[in-house]
């Protein structure tokens, strides 16, 4: 077998979709000119540094300075054009109505997404095989530590991974353009400041050296790999969930990789607490892992309440199976024993984590405030999700009401911050005025932290929220305990 035969072998098992983006990619004006434009630019960048440098280079190395610019130039292809460039891969399958015959093709969404991100990976590795070079090139020039291009150069391509995949999953939230032309504004905004960051680092790096023993640089590298793995995988799910179909499950993979996520968000924030010997991280850690858990919470809760036909045959025949799956099964009553679930779970193991470690820092001069802290951010969580979701559940499987409920979560947060507020300035009543009042949650957060506050009616509000979900909870226990048993064969 010869070696063209090999590789058309090869290329048949190979993804398709990974198979067809790379040849309209290399054939594509955009990516000829992104790739050209941004190696002439290098090219252009590290001679000026070197013929700048030259005459200084024996006792100011150019090695740091021909790094940064090459890394700069690096970034933006990476961070900047590869995202984009998967952005607008997914958008065209809508505008040219291509989806369709992707699906007609049999392919599932995880490979069509799968496929997309390999492609902008293979786009990324031809910048790398280019700018690698490069930088070994900066290495020779001396004044660069090895390491520090071993460590930068593959977390770059981690970072650029994970951006494609935001990319893709924000491309694929809306199949109408104006949508998308709002997204791409997001994306671009985002992918700048990604790219800024990016250089940031670098230099900072370059100039002060990085001791990769220390507690703050590793933990500060393990940010950046938990952030890209967070955010990337979270947006891979999301437009996997949106390009099947209406009846499918689109919120199983989304609910336990949620959960999946806030626990790895917890293990990575203890990790860091036993580097740093400080509780603050975890502490902010922990909030981020419910403001996300709220978030996606949000989505879940008012989902339509009845299970789809193509989910209800897939429920597993024993019962016990079925009560075990019921808070990763759509529905809003699920979503709301999801919420409550993960809530619970984050608030159990910060008070199991502060009680069994020794602590240090602010957050515990009084040692009950780091965890008084979770307990309000939990509470707040549930009232502003499962308030408008329960008043306005989508019973009817009517898509107004998923809509009212999900513009009723920050309505409510909005009207409950400002509201009172506003009265207050009518009324003379300087402490609603200021925003001193339970409706605000950052008064009260940052009131338990700095001074006594009764947080009882806090509490108490909570729980009632809770107990008016308990009639759709029953309702989504009963729709999956009663559905009909299907034949395995």
């Amino acid at each position: 077998m010869s070696a063209l035969e090999r590789f058309a072998v090869l290329e048949d098992r190979l993804n398709p979709v990974l198979v067809k983006e790379v040849r309209q990619a290399l054939r594509s004006k955009q990516f000829r000119g992104a790739f050209g434009l941004t190696l002439v630019i290098g090219l252009i960048v590290a001679v000026m540094i070197v013929l700048g440098g030259a005459d200084s280079a024996a006792f100011d190395p150019i090695g740091p300075k021909f790094f940064t610019g090459i890394f700069g130039c690096l970034a933006v292809a990476v961070i900047g054009f590869v995202p984009m460039a998967a952005f607008n891969a997914m958008g065209a399958e809508f505008d040219e109505n291509t989806y369709d015959m992707l699906v007609l093709s049999h392919m599932r969404p995880r490979q069509i997404m799968l496929g997309k991100l390999l492609a902008a990976g293979v786009q990324a590795l031809l910048y790398f095989s280019v700018f690698g070079f490069f930088s070994v090139f900066a290495f020779l020039l001396g004044g660069v530590d090895l390491a520090l291009v071993l460590v930068c150069l593959p977390l770059l391509a981690i970072v650029s991974l994970g951006l494609s995949s935001v990319a893709l999953g924000l491309s694929s939230l809306s199949r109408k353009r104006f949508v998308r032309v709002g997204l791409m504004v997001l994306l671009s905004a985002g992918l700048v400041f990604s790219v800024i960051g990016a250089i940031s680092m670098q230099v900072g790096a370059s100039q002060f050296g990085l001791d990769f023993t220390s507690p703050e640089v590793q933990a500060s590298i393990s940010g950046v790999l938990v952030v890209s793995v967070v955010f990337g995988s979270l947006f891979f799910v999301i437009g996997t969930s949106r390009l099947a179909h209406e009846e499918e499950n689109r919120s199983t993979g989304l609910r336990v990789l949620g959960f999946l996520l806030v626990l790895l968000g917890l293990g990575w924030g203890a990790w860091v607490h036993d580097q740093l010997g400080q509780v603050e991280p975890f502490i902010f850690v922990s909030i981020l892992a419910l403001v996300a858990a709220t978030i996606l919470g949000a989505f879940f809760a008012t989902e339509r309440e009845t299970l789809g036909r193509r989910v209800s045959v897939t429920l597993p025949n024993h019962k016990l199976l079925r009560l075990f799956a019921l808070p990763w099964l759509p529905g809003g009553g699920r979503g709301a024993l999801w919420l409550l679930g993960v809530d619970v779970s984050v608030l159990l193991f910060v008070y199991w984590r502060l009680s069994t470690t020794s602590l240090s820092g602010f957050l515990v001069t009084s040692e009950p405030k780091g965890r008084q802290v979770i307990l309000v951010v939990v509470c707040y969580s549930l009232i502003y999700v499962l308030l408008p979701s329960a008043l306005c559940s989508n019973r009817s499987k009517s898509p107004k009401w998923t809509v009212v409920a999900r513009v009723g979560i920050p309505a409510l947060l909005i009207l409950g911050t400002f509201v009172p507020a506003v009265l207050g300035f009518m009324f003379d009543v300087m402490p609603l005025a200021n925003g001193r009042h339970f409706g605000n949650p950052f008064w009260v957060g940052f009131n338990v932290l700095e001074e006594s506050l009764d947080t009882r009616p806090l509490y108490v509000a909570a729980a009632l929220v809770v107990l008016l979900q308990v009639p759709r909870i029953v309702r989504a226990v009963r729709e999956v305990w009663m559905a009909p048993q299907h034949d395995p064969a």
